[in-house]
């Protein structure tokens, strides 16, 4: 199936261009191309953009309305080694595209002002290095020079990769490339790691979310606005362990609206939605009562609204509110989901998706009553994912009253079905009526399981007071009750089989699979994805170790009993339940430590289990041919014990 990502609506209003994911002709993995999907004419059929087996992805609209683009497509045909990713042009979708930028080390994200003559990209560079010897020196290094990496400080690595030694940094130019202005030459290696940047849609400002070391050893995001005119730059709101998600321009480029959240010890807190005056400097907080953490995506076109994306209740809606009075009026609160979402005119456009339908471009009108239309089927669905399985929701009582949500999706037939009991990851996330390309849970009711998606404490959209029930070193605490709860009910009903119930679980997911095998038999067997098994072991391997000491409300070197007091591998001698441990050897979230550990703890105990290693994967499992190995490995472990 294609896999639709971002949708990027063009200055005219009259298309967008929509990014499509699909394998390569080896199915060895995922190339993309671009696609123009008409935002007037319903009748019109998606035409593609882009062909060839290179990436094509990251579109952007210039002022002009030229559509520009992310390619590591060759800039001529005699290129010696791996083309580098740059930002190519394209006139008119039919046009030949160009090259505007020649990065020794590829570019990494770029935006336009949308009515000015302004680019402004990333790119990384090695420190100490003349311009035109970067990429010969980048290319020496990986085949000749040393692979040391030498750190003073913490974070030393991200995700999947170790950190440096080049540093990204910020480029401005025009809006064909030409004149590039370095806009960071103090940035070090995390300053714009993963770091939103916006540019004004005058042209004159640049607005980041600066990543800088916090008092707490956690990253602070502050906003950080240059502008482009004089040079000048500073700090806006500069307050300590803050950090500034979702960075929209007003249309007048006179304000920014920013979802703003302050770490504290003990709380996680609520985020704010704030905007903040360019010229003064002063942000004013939207005062509103919000069930969940704002996302801005965009004014209105009167610059009078903000539009929202909010969780509620395991959907993805998009909301509007006033930034003077707070006053909150739906958009779109229709089923599923809605994301990657742009404001452009009176228009709405972005992704939609649902449990039985696979992402596709949407557009609203915001000037009429508002109505999503999706545009074109670029997923290509078969004909047999319709009717493959239905889907409900229940709604159970915590041990304190808590009212706790959870998804079933059931495949046809009466029943009564084996179960798949699948907790979601974070733990500050949630499963929603919404299509997920890695962990898709049609896979598993096309084999004949009852697939049960619990939104226990932790989960996000039912409040700030639910979200808190996991933290300060609460994992093991009222998720856990929360989960037991759920599984009790699921034993009413006649048509799932709770006898035959399995559990699965990754991330966090992994983390309960692993409690769950010391604290319940329940379960005829645990999958246990990318899970935690030792926790102080897995506090100095993690990537991000501060935040989880935060999160922990301490280390497991000032008070190990307390930090240790839910770590599964206290309960090892309780274990009975048949296990398979899966995990990504590139994986520096959740290392791979945890799960060899988890393996050998089975092994010496006697305990069925297996090991499924993917040495070249991380967090994630992407690689088509992988993902076909786990979705199989897991289906045959399932059948085997349930």
């Amino acid at each position: 199936m294609g896999r639709v990502g971002e949708v990027v609506p063009a200055p005219c209003g009259t298309w967008a261009a929509v990014v499509v994911g699909r394998m390569d002709e080896e199915g060895a993995k995922y190339t993309h191309d671009l696609w123009q999907v008409s935002l007037t004419d319903p009748t019109a059929e998606p035409v593609q953009i882009t062909t060839g087996e290179k990436n094509d992805r990251s579109p952007r609209f210039r002022h002009d309305g030229a559509l520009c683009f992310l390619s590591n497509r060759p800039q001529q045909e005699a290129e010696e080694g791996e083309p580098l990713t740059q930002i190519w042009c394209m006139v008119t979708p039919e046009a030949a595209p160009t090259c505007l930028t020649d990065e020794p080390l590829g570019v990494e994200a770029f935006c336009f002002a949308d009515s000015a003559d302004r680019l402004v990209w990333r790119a990384s560079r090695l420190p100490g290095v003349p311009d035109d010897a970067q990429r010969a020196t980048h290319q020496a290094r990986g085949k000749s020079g040393t692979s040391a990496h030498h750190y003073r400080t913490m974070p030393v690595r991200f995700w999947d990769h170790w950190l440096g030694p080049a540093i990204p940094r910020l480029y401005a130019a025009d809006g064909h490339g030409a004149h590039p202005t370095l806009l960071t030459p103090d940035a070090e290696v995390h300053s714009l790691l993963e770091a939103e940047f916006r540019v004004s849609p005058d042209g004159r400002w640049v607005a980041i979310a600066w990543q800088r070391p916090g008092v707490d050893r956690v990253p602070d995001g502050v906003l950080r606005v240059i502008d482009l005119n004089t040079g000048t730059d500073r700090i806006l709101g500069d307050l300590p362990r803050i950090n500034h998600e979702h960075i929209r321009f007003s249309p007048d480029s006179a304000r920014i609206a920013t979802a703003r959240h302050q770490r504290m010890d003990g709380a996680l807190g609520q985020a704010e939605l704030v905007v903040v005056d360019l010229d003064s400097g002063e942000a004013h907080t939207v005062e509103a009562n919000w069930t969940d953490w704002p996302e801005p995506i965009g004014w209105t076109a009167d610059g009078r609204g903000l539009l929202l994306r909010m969780q509620i209740n395991g959907r993805a809606d998009v909301l509007q509110v006033n930034p003077d009075t707070g006053e909150v009026v739906p958009v779109l609160t229709q089923d599923g989901c809605h994301d990657g979402s742009t404001v452009s005119g009176n228009l709405l456009v972005g992704r939609h998706h649902a449990l039985l339908q696979a992402p596709a471009p949407f557009v609203a009108r915001l000037d009429a009553v508002t109505e999503r239309r999706r545009m074109g089927d670029l997923a290509c669905t078969p004909a047999s994912l319709s009717g493959s399985a239905t889907w409900s929701e229940i709604t159970v009582e915590a041990d304190d009253g808590a009212p706790i949500q959870a998804f079933i999706v059931t495949p046809p037939g009466p029943g009564p079905h084996p179960v798949l009991f699948w907790v979601h990851g974070g733990p500050i996330s949630h499963f929603a009526d919404w299509w997920h390309w890695r962990w898709n849970p049609l896979v598993f009711a096309a084999q004949g399981y009852a697939v049960v998606l619990p939104n226990p404490r932790g989960s996000r959209g039912f409040g700030p007071d639910f979200i808190e029930g996991i933290w300060n070193n609460e994992w093991g605490a009222a998720c856990f009750q929360d989960l037991m709860r759920v599984a009790d009910a699921l034993e009413t009903r006649a048509d799932l089989d709770t006898d035959r119930m399995g559990a699965m679980g990754a991330s966090f997911g992994g983390y309960m699979m692993n409690w769950f095998g010391g604290n319940t038999d329940r379960f005829g067997c645990l999958v246990s994805h990318a899970g935690i098994f030792d926790m102080s072991a897995f506090y100095g391997a993690t990537d991000l170790p501060a935040y989880l000491r935060l999160q922990m409300a301490g280390d497991p070197y000032s008070d190990p009993a307390h930090h240790d007091r839910y770590s599964p591998h206290r309960f090892m001698g309780s274990w009975q339940t048949p296990t398979l441990v899966i995990h990504g050897e590139k994986d520096y979230r959740c290392p791979i430590g945890d799960g060899l550990s988890l393996f050998e703890a089975l092994q010496l105990h006697g305990i069925p289990s297996e090991l499924l290693v993917f040495p070249d994967e991380n967090h994630w499992i992407q690689r088509p041919p992988n993902v076909i190995a786990w979705y199989d490995a897991i289906v045959d472990f399932l059948h085997r014990h349930i």
